[in-house]
């Protein structure tokens, strides 16, 4: 094995005698290749615990983290089932894992809460300073927990993995999300923690709204991401009666500044975060925005009017 392959993924498929009739796993070979030339020719142990996977020798061991995980279960009982087109599934998860940190310095940052509220089923997740809520009903027989979370990674191989599929079996037994079709097996742990606390985040009303032309905001919002580090750009919405003062800045430099249309019932003055405020207008249909606000303290919220798919998305205003 050559120093050159170290870091393609191996997939490895074996038959067991236990749950499954066949696994499929990948993994780092840099690990693998560091692990064989300790050794000398000799049976290795292998063991698959919590999405680790452990060689042993006699009188080595090493755990290598699996990068994915498929295989076809025997007789493993699977809970009560729904299916799910792949098409709104994958729209409405992608609606949610914009708002997640790629960082690992909380967990719980790092997954979708899937709960009830009120008399809706939900997903969410948040960042921190910016929190993405979509409905999916469909789930709502599936997770009788008040939250089950699910890692961001695990929802995006879950994609990857059945991406081209019309539909998806998703089933649930604790702590164990099944994703089935075909010949297609995933099977997901859900996370053992609590959410961060969010219910006193999200205001149960808003008392002003202001209405933007989406194309135009988005097109500000990307000229400003061609500056510099556009996760540390600011943008400052300035308005009147009928329009709307965009002005852009990066490290406290100016860059532009463009005057659109909207409608607004207030006079205010806030900034937020450039590259959050994007990601959410970009996940919004229709041809307006719609933010809503109480004060320039509290969140801004933009809530999307397709009748197909009930989104809103919170967002912190910076304080400069």
């Amino acid at each position: 094995m050559e120093s050159e392959n170290s870091e393609c993924l191996l997939q490895v498929s074996m038959d067991t005698g236990n749950d499954f009739e066949e696994i499929q796993f990948e993994f780092d070979s840099k690990f693998l290749y560091d692990y064989l030339a300790t050794i000398e020719d000799c049976n290795i142990g292998l063991e698959i615990n919590k999405n680790i996977l452990q060689l042993k020798t006699q009188n080595k061991k090493i755990s290598i983290p699996i990068k994915s995980f498929q295989g076809h279960l025997k007789n493993v009982s699977r809970g009560d089932q729904t299916h799910i087109s792949t098409i709104v599934l994958f729209e409405k998860l992608n609606k949610i894992l914009f708002a997640i940190t790629k960082q690992d310095y909380s967990l719980a940052l790092s997954a979708v809460n899937f709960t009830k509220r009120g008399k809706e089923f939900v997903g969410i997740g948040t960042n921190g300073l910016v929190l993405s809520k979509v409905n999916i009903s469909e789930f709502i027989n599936l997770f009788k927990e008040d939250d089950t979370l699910v890692s961001k990674n695990s929802l995006l191989e879950m994609i990857k993995v059945f991406n081209g599929e019309e539909e998806v079996c998703i089933s649930y037994t604790k702590p164990f999300i099944n994703f089935e079709k075909g010949n297609k097996y995933l099977r997901i742990r859900a996370m053992d923690m609590s959410y961060v606390k969010i219910d006193n985040v999200i205001p149960k009303s808003f008392s002003h709204e202001i209405k933007l032309p989406k194309e135009k905001i988005k097109d500000s919002l990307k000229l400003l991401s061609r500056f510099g580090s556009s996760s540390q750009s600011i943008v400052e919405f300035k308005t009147s009666k009928d329009h709307l003062i965009i002005k852009s800045y990066n490290d406290s430099n100016f860059f532009f500044e463009e005057n659109i249309d909207c409608e607004c019932d207030v006079t205010l003055e806030v900034r937020f975060n450039a590259k959050h405020l994007l990601e959410m207008v970009e996940h919004c249909t229709g041809d307006k925005i719609h933010l809503s606000f109480n004060n320039l303290l509290s969140p801004f919220q933009i809530k999307d009017n397709s009748p197909y798919i009930k989104w809103e998305s919170i967002i912190l205003p910076l304080r400069v």
